[in-house]
């Protein structure tokens, strides 16, 4: 066997709370694929063996249904085209690690195996993108120094297979469905040095997590996100979020703007942040706090409390019952309770079949929790 003939060490580190990303991979064959040697007609199939692909020109499709490792550079003057008769653009399958870095256009479905996989796009990718099993990550990017300039867009919908996956975003997407396993989903600071995580031009489609404990930080738009089954983490940021968390304990979070928010079945902690926000908690003892500006609070079945503090603005609990808790929290100014119970109670009025507290005459400062029962409850 020859010497390696390149080793390439690839880092992906995005945001600070983000998790760091290390291939260390070593290959024994280059292929070049450019203007003198290709066409759209040409298949390159690679088997077995541990190689370098560079495409710097129009090629068909490359393939590879062997166990060896794969590194697939697409130049920004690359074009890989699927075949006429319909086909991936890449194929990469087996169970080694497959690495895909784009400059250009790919014209067809990514795909790879069962290995621990790593696609990342600067360029357009015209289709889907669809990994197997493993732990695999893909980065969808823009990228603009030393004369390199890509969009980072995906035509079509990432399919995430088994394992625990790490998807970053930083530009344009369509659907991600994440596929089973303890998966992380998160816009990005891109490579172009220009912080986009507020960034309104990054677009993701549905957000769909899948079975296992997640992770999802949606981006500057109107994000869909979904759950499904596993406590799953989920925060919608900016724009007018639908988020629901499917099965289990979730925890999920508005963020800005107008967000619906959906606990479904299990336990939940839903916040609104800042926004006219919808907070459904769905079954089970859910745990409902609209936060700034004026909400609609429904709890569901199950024991719910409903949390209120300083400036929450003018809240409405749609469905309280005797079993629910209203939640007065950080109720301390200089070390001493702003008010009591007797406070409360004075500030209750009824109408309508309605109990309203307005605490607007009541100072919240911060630090004490205290709890309140009172049935047919709209907050103030």
């Amino acid at each position: 066997m020859s010497e390696p003939l390149q080793k390439v060490e690839i880092i992906s580190n995005g945001r600070a709370e983000y998790p760091d990303v290390v291939f260390n991979l070593t290959f024994e064959e280059l292929i070049v694929l450019d203007f003198f040697s290709t066409d759209f007609t040409q298949w390159t199939t690679l088997g077995d063996s541990d190689a370098v692909v560079l495409v710097d020109s129009d090629t068909g499709p490359i393939v590879s249904g062997g166990d060896g490792v794969s590194l697939v550079l697409v130049s920004p003057l690359g074009f890989v085209s699927e075949s006429f008769t319909g086909s991936n653009g890449l194929g990469l399958f087996g169970t080694e690690t497959k690495v895909v870095v784009n400059f250009g256009i790919i014209f067809g479905d990514v795909a790879t195996g069962s290995g621990d996989d790593l696609i990342v796009n600067f360029g357009f990718m015209d289709f889907d993108v669809r990994t197997g099993a493993g732990d695999d990550i893909f980065i969808n990017d823009q990228i603009n120094f030393e004369g390199l300039s890509g969009s980072g867009v995906v035509g079509g919908t990432v399919f995430m297979g088994s394992g625990d996956d790490i998807v970053l975003n930083s530009n344009q997407l369509g659907d991600v469905n994440l596929g089973d396993g303890d998966d992380f989903f998160a816009a990005i600071t891109p490579l172009s040095g220009e912080d986009n995580f507020d960034n309104p031009d990054v677009i993701t489609g549905t957000i769909s997590a899948g079975r296992g404990e997640d992770t999802v930080f949606g981006g500057a738009n109107d994000d869909r996100i979904f759950g499904g089954s596993g406590s799953d983490i989920l925060n919608g940021h900016n724009g007018d979020d639908y988020i629901a968390g499917g099965n289990q304990k979730d925890r999920i979070n508005g963020g800005n703007d107008d967000d619906v928010l959906l606990g479904q079945n299990g336990s939940d902690r839903l916040s609104g942040g800042k926004g006219d926000d919808t907070l459904k908690g769905g079954n089970g003892a859910d745990r409902l706090s609209g936060g700034k500006q004026d909400d609609v609070l429904t709890g569901g079945t199950g024991s719910d409390t409903f949390i209120f503090s300083k400036a929450t603005g003018h809240d409405t609990i749609t469905d309280f019952e005797a079993r629910d808790v209203v939640q007065l929290s950080n109720v301390f100014i200089a070390g001493t309770p702003a008010f009591d119970d007797a406070d409360v109670l004075a500030n209750i009025t009824y109408a309508e079949g309605n109990a309203v507290l307005d605490l607007t005459a009541l100072y919240l400062g911060a630090g004490l929790n205290t709890q309140f029962n009172v049935q047919g409850i709209s907050v103030t």
